[in-house]
């Protein structure tokens, strides 16, 4: 699989990618590895570099960089297991693989706008193309979760409230963080 060509696809044509990744043999090492990972890792040095022409100081720049890759690989993982723990209750098929690929490939939309916006914060507003990831959510639940068309509204509407929060909450305590390393530095 070329990454490339993956985050064309999902972006641009959803429906149809979704049934050509149902249909992969993808274990969950090599989808953070060889998908997730260098995604998150692009937006991390996009962050360094963005840093490093806001005149921040070099500790900050390298620890705020390391800090936000680990935490969004975590995110992915902690959102993976919510969809997987969800997934009973809306008669979705219970399976941790389907509900990573559902999570990562989801999340394209998102970590494609941190590479771009983690520039500046003036291009903090690409972030706001990381919503289309709940439409891509949205038309994989189906195909990946094997969720009934009945219960996706439902199921969408539960996964983002949670995953929302989830992610505020680390986003208080990685800002705390950065906070305090930035008095260190």
């Amino acid at each position: 699989m070329n990454i490339l060509d993956r985050v064309k696809r999902i972006l641009l044509n959803p429906n149809q990618e979704w049934e050509i990744i149902k249909g992969e043999e993808t274990n969950n090492q090599s989808l953070i590895t060889q998908y997730a990972l260098p995604l998150i890792i692009a937006g991390g040095i996009t962050a360094v570099i963005g840093n490093f022409l806001n005149d921040y100081s070099i500790g900050y720049i390298i620890s705020s960089g390391v800090i936000s890759i680990v935490v969004q690989l975590i995110l992915l993982l902690v959102a993976s297991y919510i969809i997987y723990i969800l997934a009973d209750s809306f008669g979705s098929k219970k399976d941790l693989n389907s509900a990573m690929k559902l999570v990562i490939y989801s999340n394209t939309a998102a970590m494609v706008a941190a590479v771009v916006s983690n520039f500046s914060p003036i291009l903090a507003w690409i972030g706001l193309f990381g919503l289309y990831g709940i439409y891509l959510f949205w038309t994989g639940l189906s195909k990946i979760m094997e969720t009934p068309e009945e219960k996706k509204l439902v199921f969408t509407i539960v996964a983002a409230i949670l995953v929302f929060f989830t992610t505020a909450i680390s986003g208080i305590i990685i800002t705390t963080i950065i906070g305090i390393l930035s008095f260190l530095y």
